[in-house]
């Protein structure tokens, strides 16, 4: 949802851009590793799997995320219930999650605008 939300397209759309799973990817890993942290069974295929699917056009690629939504709309996003918390719980327990940092710190600035 944020890099929707921040990139201006449809998951659909983020996900035919170039280097959309590697982008992907880096927000997965660091949401595995705050869920290993609190005891909770995810695997990197797992997510990913779900991720692949979501992209695809044919199943909710032309969805526009609630994320996205908000900010066009000039309301708050829940991006501190998705990023935000795995930023957060991820500082509490010492690992880095520079990814969901930042986007979590780009999508409270596009809520300033």
């Amino acid at each position: 949802p944020a890099y929707c939300a921040l990139l201006d397209c449809n998951v659909g759309g983020f996900g035919q851009r170039p280097g959309a799973l590697d982008l992907a990817q880096a927000v997965v890993d660091e949401f595995v590793l705050v869920a290993a942290s609190q005891n909770i069974p995810l695997t990197e295929q797992m997510v990913m799997n779900t991720v692949k699917k979501v992209f695809d056009p044919r199943e909710s690629g032309h969805h526009y995320p609630s994320m996205h939504q908000d900010l066009h709309k000039g309301r708050l996003t829940e991006i501190d219930y998705l990023n935000g918390a795995i930023a957060r719980i991820g500082a509490q327990n010492n690992i880095a999650v520079p990814v969901n940092t930042l986007l979590t710190q780009l999508i409270h600035a596009k809520e300033a605008q």
